[in-house]
């Protein structure tokens, strides 16, 4: 562990145990550690909390601003694209740093999400909001980097999921708040507003964030594979491109390993700032691939049920504000165990199966819950399925996050993530506007909804298919699985 040898020791919070929403066996972890959850689930809270209002108080928006459906479906995917804007500076943190980039996402999506909260029409609400996706959308992808990076290879899953207990607390606070407020004209306004707050913990986060370890110890030079006779110069095991064979087979054949540094050629202007991409698909085209499928088939799959989840309860069930805020409430906490349970689980028997059995039930849980007819019965059905639905589906995202994170190396780990905003960008606006388009023939929105939610049965296989195990095994084990081999000649 690079913490240890720094000096760094591990230790347990005891009391940690006794909340079970942070899974069963809490590890053992150092001071920067703790200290980069707790930081990190900050950023997470507000970040949360800032995506779930456009869904929550949807109807509310609507009426307001005089928003039809069908124009709801178009600027809900304008919306969605936002991210798409976030990629160059998302690819910025393996150049400048993730500490750098998460400092700069901030500012901007608090002001932005704040600003919303004054807007006049749908032009300015959908204008502030897609700007406001641009940077909560990296935010939230480079913590998720950083977390990967800088816990130990059997606690990562844990990680991922307690980080994501602690955001689920934001989306908590919006509900809650909602509950109060959702029903007057203004109530969506004030949730908006509320999103400046965390620029009041800026000087914090810049003062307390550290930079990880590996990124600090890639940065200090590339290199690459050479044979030199009976000696063999290969790449930092930490940056993972170009490798010619797992480091067993290296220990077997009795070879001498000898980092020396990269020479790399100036590109300029367009090629330039996409050579992080070309590099990234050059060294891991399999993993990259697999990757944007999966972000692409899962987005195409989730774009209207995460848009119209809320709507639905009080528009098909009859729910008031109230009723969506105590189901909010009551059946994410229920359900919230999941993020570090899954995470746990997938630390002990790995993450790849895990995941494909959760996008199963995921798929079909959701299918059902769209098929529900109103009535009394039908309300309380409605309840049990929405509460198994978000308990899988807080599961799943740990899951994906930290599998979506382990499987690139350090040197392309941030513009890998990138490869799931542009096939969230993409699925997603499709979706909802694949949707808004079978639903004249489908019966209406909820049936057309729950027909494209079908599709992430499919995801499953995906990941069957083209992830590698990473539960378990070092980083830089995994990207030399992920990488393809490269010959050594004299």
């Amino acid at each position: 562990s690079i913490h240890h040898e720094m000096g760094d020791e591990a230790y347990e919070l005891p009391w940690l145990r006794y909340l079970l929403i942070f899974g069963r066996s809490p590890p053992a972890l150092t001071k920067s550690q703790w200290r980069v959850i707790v930081l990190l689930s900050g950023c997470g809270f507000f970040s949360a909390y800032d995506s779930m209002i456009f869904t929550l108080a949807l109807p509310q928006i609507q009426r307001d601003l005089g928003i039809s459906d069908d124009a709801t479906s178009f600027l809900g995917s304008c919306i969605a694209t936002g991210p798409l804007l976030g990629i160059p500076l998302l690819m910025g943190a393996d150049r400048f740093g993730r500490r750098v980039v998460l400092l700069m996402t901030v500012a901007p999506y608090s002001v932005l999400t704040g600003l919303t909260a004054m807007s006049r029409g749908a032009v300015e609400f959908g204008t502030l909001q897609f700007f406001a996706r641009v940077f909560l959308s990296v935010e939230v992808l480079v913590s998720q980097v950083v977390i990967v990076e800088e816990m130990p290879s059997h606690c990562r899953g844990w990680a991922v999921g307690v980080t994501s207990v602690c955001s689920c607390w934001g989306s908590g606070l919006a509900i809650l708040i909602f509950g109060f407020v959702g029903d007057t004209p203004w109530g969506w306004r004030l949730l908006y507003a509320l999103s400046v707050v965390p620029l009041v913990f800026l000087s914090y986060f810049r003062r307390f964030l550290p930079e990880t370890h590996r990124f600090v110890a890639q940065a200090a030079g590339p290199v690459e594979p050479k044979v030199i006779g009976a000696k063999v110069e290969m790449n930092n095991l930490l940056q993972a491109p170009g490798v010619p064979d797992p480091p067993e087979s290296r220990a077997e054949s009795g070879v001498t390993v000898i980092p020396v540094p990269v020479e790399h050629g100036g590109a300029h202007g367009c090629a330039g700032a996409l050579q992080p991409v070309f590099d990234l698909f050059h060294h891991s085209r399999w993993m990259a691939s697999a990757a944007l499928l999966l972000a692409t088939v899962d987005s195409f799959a989730m774009g209207a049920h995460a848009l119209y989840d809320f709507k639905y309860l009080q528009t098909q069930h009859g729910f008031a504000a109230k009723h969506v805020s105590m189901l909010g409430i009551l059946g994410g906490f229920l359900a919230m165990g999941m993020y570090a349970l899954a995470g746990e689980l997938s630390d002990k028997v790995g993450r790849r199966t895990l995941l494909a059995v959760f996008y199963t039930l995921h798929a079909g849980i959701t299918v059902a819950y769209y098929l529900v007819p109103p009535g009394v019965v039908g309300a309380r059905i409605v309840i049990v399925l929405w509460t198994l639905r978000v308990a899988v589906g807080m599961g799943t995202g740990t899951l994906v996050n930290t599998l979506a994170s382990e499987v690139f190396p350090t040197a392309h780990r941030a513009t890998a993530q990138s490869l799931g905003q542009v096939g969230a960008s993409i699925g997603k606006p499709v979706g909802i506007l694949t949707e808004g388009l079978l639903a004249p023939m489908m019966g209406g929105h909820w049936n057309a909804t729950a027909f494209t939610m079908c599709f992430q049965f499919l995801v499953g296989v995906i990941v069957m298919k083209g992830f590698p195990e990473t539960a378990g095994k070092e980083l830089e084990d995994i990207g030399w699985a992920a990488t393809p081999t490269h010959e050594a000649k004299e």
